[in-house]
């Protein structure tokens, strides 16, 4: 079996004013006339939104929503220069939009957080939970979390989310995160639960995912997708250089 490309089914809807760049980071949800696609662009200040469209997956057809799912949040906030999709949850008749919010730095460039707005039904919009994250920097994370994937699984909420331990300057340009100092990584998947899908509990280091001693995952592991199939769970995730180096597979064992 082969994938076989379609084609750009989504351009960035620069007829929007709070679209003037960029079609990225889709997820969908499935729908009986097609999927609705949820997607991230770019403002003419590049701060980021989070845009719908509905997507005939027959024809190719699309309508992109006039009004953003999620705009940047008020001055000061966690996601005040921009949100980004990253997995939505049903649960029930509500839905859960789990995405990461962007800030900006004057040490560092930016920080970024996780955050979570819910529509309780199909027809309502999507509200935030809080003006806070959901997860933040914390003793496990002290400078990131971001990139959140969520499972509802046995009773309980799960989450992969991505980790930095930290920032490095270099002696020109802007900063790059800090190696971890045992194996030269900048990025590792982090992994916590809840019982509601709002309030988490991070937990052991080994329960996420960290580098490889050598190779392409050497340097990051980041953007979690979790799944199962065949009675064994498996993820697909990043490797070096936000994937310049592949995608790679895991399979979670006892």
């Amino acid at each position: 079996m082969k994938w076989v490309k379609r084609g750009v089914v989504i351009e960035p809807p620069l007829q929007l004013p709070w679209a003037a760049s960029h079609a990225a980071v889709p997820h969908a949800e499935g729908r009986n006339d097609g999927a609705q696609v949820y997607f991230t662009t770019r403002d003419e200040r590049r701060r980021s939104h989070i845009a719908r469209a509905d997507l005939d997956l027959v024809t190719g057809g699309v309508v992109v929503a006039d009004e953003p799912v999620l705009v940047p949040g008020p001055l000061g906030a966690f996601d005040d220069s921009g949100v980004m999709s990253s997995c939505l949850v049903r649960d029930g008749e509500r839905s859960l939009l789990y995405y990461q919010g962007w800030s900006l730095g004057v040490t560092v460039p930016f920080y970024v957080f996780v955050g979570c707005a819910v529509r309780e039904h199909e027809e309502h919009r999507f509200e935030r939970v809080s003006p806070a994250p959901i997860l933040g920097r914390h003793s496990v994370d002290p400078y990131m979390c971001s990139s959140p994937w969520v499972l509802r699984d046995e009773g309980r909420w799960r989450m992969w989310y991505v980790s930095s331990l930290g920032w490095k300057a270099q002696s020109a340009g802007p900063p790059h995160r800090m190696w971890y100092s045992h194996r030269g990584s900048a990025y590792r998947i982090g992994y916590a639960e809840s019982s509601d899908g709002l309030t988490w509990e991070r937990k052991d280091r080994q329960v996420g995912i960290d580098v490889s001693p050598a190779g392409w995952d050497s340097d990051m592991v980041e953007y979690a997708c979790v799944f199962d199939h065949g009675g064994l769970r498996h993820m697909l995730y990043n490797g070096n250089g936000y994937g310049e180096s592949g995608i790679g597979h895991a399979v979670l064992t006892e």
